[in-house]
């Protein structure tokens, strides 16, 4: 029995792990091409300002090399910025990484983070799904977004859309109604979409989301 037991939670866990393994290989598969986008400059440009100034304002006025056209007091992607900023920082710590890391200016590093980031969206839906559904669904969820091409996409340039979604679905998750009400979850969703709307204002149209456990909580109390 409990090599049986054994067997059924190893597999249980297998179909998890290899469709999260895909959806990262085929994240980082291409994520270090020279194809473009308008607005990885703009990352680019405030990181590196911030990392060679001291400088944590994100505003994009300060980074002296984007164009005039974009060079006003602007706010937008701000957490994205940092979170990129910081990841930057924590991958300095990591020894036998310095070619990589100074290579065009540590912009493979900010892509790959932009991919690893897509990742955990895989992981994040297979666990939303599981818990919405039971595993197959859940499965099926993570597979599902794992190789979505626009999502795919989204993940080989340097972009906020990963951020904001790794973010989102956080903010779900936390905010899950449980079996029974706990402050807490409003608390942490609420921040988590804080997180979203310092990158992008749009986000306010989920600001019901922290709510949810609440609701939830007086909808089986009534």
């Amino acid at each position: 029995m409990a090599v049986r037991a054994f067997f059924l939670r190893w597999r249980s866990w297998l179909g998890p792990v290899l469709v999260v393994l895909a959806g990262f290989l085929i994240r980082t598969a291409y994520y270090d091409k020279n194809y473009g986008h308008p607005d990885e400059t703009l990352t680019v440009e405030v990181v590196g300002h911030m990392r060679g100034s001291g400088d944590w304002d994100t505003n994009w006025a300060k980074a002296p090399g984007l164009e005039s056209a974009l060079r006003y007091d602007q706010y937008n992607f701000s957490s994205h910025l940092y979170a990129t900023y910081f990841f930057y920082r924590a991958i300095k710590w990591v020894p036998g990484l310095e070619a990589w890391r100074s290579r065009n200016n540590g912009f493979w590093v900010y892509r790959f983070f932009v991919a690893l980031l897509a990742t955990v969206v895989v992981w994040q839906t297979w666990e939303l799904g599981r818990r919405v559904a039971g595993d197959s669904a859940g499965l099926a969820a993570g597979a599902l977004v794992a190789v979505v091409p626009l999502l795919v996409q989204d993940a080989h340039y340097l972009r906020p859309e990963a951020w904001v979604t790794a973010l989102t679905m956080a903010a779900v998750m936390v905010g899950w109604p449980g079996e029974r009400y706990r402050p807490g979850r409003v608390l942490g969703a609420a921040l988590l979409l804080g997180g979203s709307l310092a990158c992008k204002f749009s986000l306010l149209a989920l600001a019901w989301l922290p709510l949810v456990p609440a609701v939830a909580a007086g909808w089986s109390g009534w």
